[in-house]
């Protein structure tokens, strides 16, 4: 496909716009530089809740509902701490105690077919840790 080199230069131009607006979000935000990153755009789906952000002139920052985040964080599920401690937060602030719960709010967003069996195993491995009894300590 052939684009013009100025659409090129425009459009590389929001990108640095963008990119510029997101270090200075990070920096305000105590967020790391990568906070923002367009890999998502893979799990997004029609029903997705936005909820408005911030808007800086013409540019309107949106964001999901908690219950949207933990679905595309269980449907992604990667390996490592950082989705792990994500899910484990979000099951916590929507006081998600039971598996057909979490089930339920993913089945709420993605057909069954996009619901892998390692979704099942993080939701169980988290609800686990969630729901172990706090050990009392002795002084």
């Amino acid at each position: 496909m052939y684009i013009p080199h100025v659409t090129r230069q425009k459009t590389l131009t929001l990108f640095e716009t963008i990119n510029q607006l997101a270090a200075e979000i990070a920096h305000e935000e105590g967020l790391s530089e990568g906070w923002l990153n367009d890999s998502v755009k893979g799990f997004l789906t029609p029903s997705a809740k936005q909820e408005s952000y911030m808007q800086l002139g013409g540019l309107r920052i949106s964001t999901v509902s908690p219950d949207y985040l933990l679905a595309m964080k269980l449907i992604a599920s990667r390996y490592g701490e950082t989705d792990y401690n994500d899910i484990k937060f979000l099951m916590e602030k929507l006081d998600i105690t039971e598996y057909d719960e979490a089930a339920r709010i993913v089945s709420a967003y993605y057909p069954p077919e996009k619901i892998l069996p390692k979704t099942k195993y993080v939701i169980e491995e988290i609800l686990e840790e969630i729901n172990e009894p706090e050990e009392d300590l002795e002084l």
